[in-house]
């Protein structure tokens, strides 16, 4: 009947239990009850009913002989049907009187369920002093006070052992009403929900009204109505700022003589327990708000752009953020506790800004300063120091750290930018000074040449000067066109047709030296808005490289016109100029469209940067790709969409 009862697994009957399996079933039990072994006169397992009641540990219990917590209990049959009384011993507590029902679990007698229910006493004339004593230190001692509910539970349990009433409830004080509210409560609704504040103010200390007594508060009249022999109250907490009341009414007795004083003992406990559980709510609170900060402050530090230091106010570093660690090459770790001068190396002046700020509670900013990695290598920075100030003093300082190589490397480009375009005016100015003595020059030679006749030895000497006048003319031509700014005349160009124009021009002098073309255009390309003459000429000068580089030994040149599709762009025409010359060497791949820069023993160095100039005016793009034995230039323009035209 038990096994079935309980609903236990056949196997418990055996010779080794399941404890899981004990411990989840007997937990469900609602008295305490003991797991007791027979043979082996030792205690098994005690539920947590058990533990609760007699504050001891399994651990404390378990391998120990019942009798050493149930005093005065010895059945004479282990199946008797009856209850017997015994003495249940406490941890730091007197024994208290309790009843012991147990039940056999298996055919051989060996494990017995010994289950305990503690004897409620009649009244709190019933208890004996030390028993009376016993229930103030239990509360005091092993209540579970983890919140205000369980609070409440407890002291309406406690009171009801000390004063056999079931008439109990507790009120708490609104903060946006002149009131109190009724949080908890035992038996018979006899006390309204609600006192008023005229009853909160005049319950303002203990105070037990009886029948013929007169009535003060609302309270006194609801305990009238009902029959009541008393109703006693008190407020809680300070009796200068309570913030509650306990109400207690008595059905069936007279209220008894240490009544003020119990009262007064729940007076102080209750308001005394709520005041830790508001100070472990603000201290949780506290806590949750520090880590929300925390939480904060770690996603501020590891996603702003700037490297922070956090530093003490005596400069020991308490944290560096990711940025912080990549710039200077240490780890969080590796610097925490160092002090500051270890870590920021190299900025003259750092230290002192950093003691100035912390004593001047003022963010200080130092620009221009070189900070050293831990490689040694420097980099340019910008640092700033913020004190972090509570209540007048600094507590820490944050440095924020800048790596300003970039805006460095811009600031250098920009002049250098400048010192370009100043030189560029300069030289277009130059040139068209220089192209009149030149032709001068030139005018004169040809008249000298003129007037000797052939067998003159120096006609060789005229000649000559004549072709450096005609290569310097040629040089101060393409200065002035490099220089200059284009005035670009757009319109839609078949870019096929023109290339195959180029070519074509190109196709005699190719023959004379050997060289073989092919031209291959997609069909139906769109056309290109740009300057007819200008993309005349940047095919002229690729056609024309290609030429001079093969001339001695010959090879092919392959030309192409198709579509470039680019992802999220404009849709762009591409042509090709791919030849099998020796290519271009190392030295000069990552140059060869800056002006004056050329592999030609007679070339100016700006066919190719002029052509990169109008090539970017059409918004176009312009790269090459070379290797021992052939070089590719890529030319890319942006295409005429319909509905552009």
């Amino acid at each position: 009947m038990m096994q079935k009862f309980f609903n236990l697994p056949d196997y418990l009957f055996g010779n080794q239990p399941s404890w899981p399996e004990i411990s989840a079933v007997f937990n469900l039990l609602p008295e305490a009850a003991l797991l007791f072994n027979r043979d082996r006169q030792e205690i098994l397992f005690a539920n947590r009913k058990f533990l609760e009641l007699t504050a001891f540990t399994l651990h404390e219990i378990a391998g120990k002989p019942y009798s050493d917590f149930l005093l005065n209990y010895e059945p004479a049959f282990w199946d008797a049907t009856e209850a017997m009384r015994a003495q249940l011993v406490k941890r730091l507590a007197s024994p208290i009187e309790v009843e012991v029902n147990s039940v056999i679990l298996d055919k051989d007698a060996n494990w017995i369920l010994l289950r305990v229910s503690e004897v409620v006493q009649g009244s709190y004339d019933d208890l004996s002093p030390e028993q009376k004593i016993d229930l103030l230190l239990d509360l005091i001692a092993f209540g579970d006070v983890s919140d205000e509910q369980k609070l409440y539970d407890l002291v309406l349990e406690t009171i009801r052992k000390l004063l056999g009433t079931d008439l109990i409830s507790v009120y708490r004080g609104e903060s946006h009403r002149p009131q109190a509210v009724r949080v908890a409560m035992r038996g018979a609704e006899v006390f309204s929900s609600v006192l008023s504040s005229a009853d909160v103010i005049r319950l303002s200390e203990v105070v037990v009204w009886e029948p013929g007594k007169k009535m003060v508060a609302e309270l006194h009249r609801q305990g009238r109505i009902a029959g009541l022999k008393y109703v006693a109250s008190v407020p809680i907490g300070q009796k200068e700022a309570s913030f509650g009341m306990l109400v207690i009414g008595g059905m069936d007795k007279e209220p008894i003589a240490e009544m003020e004083k119990i009262l007064d003992f729940f007076h102080f406990y209750i308001g005394d327990q709520l005041q830790k559980l508001a100070l472990i709510e603000n201290l949780s609170s506290e806590n949750q708000r520090r880590g929300f900060s925390l939480s904060v402050l770690t996603g501020i530090l590891e996603h702003i752009d700037e490297g922070v230091v956090v530093l003490t106010p005596n400069l020991r570093v308490v944290e560096i953020n990711s940025i912080a660690e990549a710039l200077l090459g240490y780890t969080c770790t590796e610097v925490c506790g160092e002090s500051v001068e270890n870590v920021l190396i190299g900025s003259t002046g750092l230290i002192k800004t950093l003691e100035d700020s912390a004593i001047s509670l003022k963010t200080q900013t130092l620009t221009k300063r070189s900070l050293h990695r831990r490689d040694g290598s420097a980099f340019p920075a910008e640092i700033q120091v913020v004190p972090v100030v509570e209540d007048g003093q600094t507590r820490a300082l944050l440095v924020l750290i800048a790596d300003v190589s970039q805006e460095e490397e811009n600031r250098l480009r920009t002049e250098q930018l400048e010192n370009h375009a100043m030189l560029g005016e300069f030289t277009a100015i130059f040139a068209h000074e220089v192209r009149n003595p030149i032709n001068n020059i030139s005018t004169g030679l040809q008249l000298l040449a003129n007037r000797v006749d052939g067998n003159f030895a120096n006609l060789a000497l005229i000649e000559r000067a004549q072709n450096d006048c005609v290569r310097l003319n040629d040089l101060m031509d393409s200065v002035l066109a490099f220089s200059r700014p284009i005035d670009h005349k757009f319109q839609m160009v078949d870019i096929p047709a023109l290339v195959e124009r180029v070519l074509t021009r190109w196709r005699p002098r190719m023959t004379r030296v050997k060289i073989e073309s092919y031209f291959k255009a997609g069909e139906n390309l769109p056309v290109v808005n740009g300057d007819y003459r200008s993309l005349e000429r940047v095919f002229t000068n690729l056609i024309s490289n290609a030429v001079d580089v093969m001339s001695e030994s010959g090879g092919t040149l392959s030309v192409r016109v198709g579509m470039k599709e680019a992802a999220n762009q404009q849709p762009q025409i591409e042509i090709t100029f791919a030849d099998n010359g020796p290519g271009i060497p190392d030295g000069m791949k990552d140059r060869i469209f800056e002006p004056f820069i050329s592999n030609k023993p007679r070339g100016t160095g700006l066919g190719l940067a002029i052509t990169k100039q109008i090539v970017t005016t059409h918004r176009g793009a312009i790269y090459a790709s070379s290797f021992p034995g052939g070089t590719v230039f890529h030319v890319e323009l942006p295409v005429v969409m319909e509905g552009e035209k």
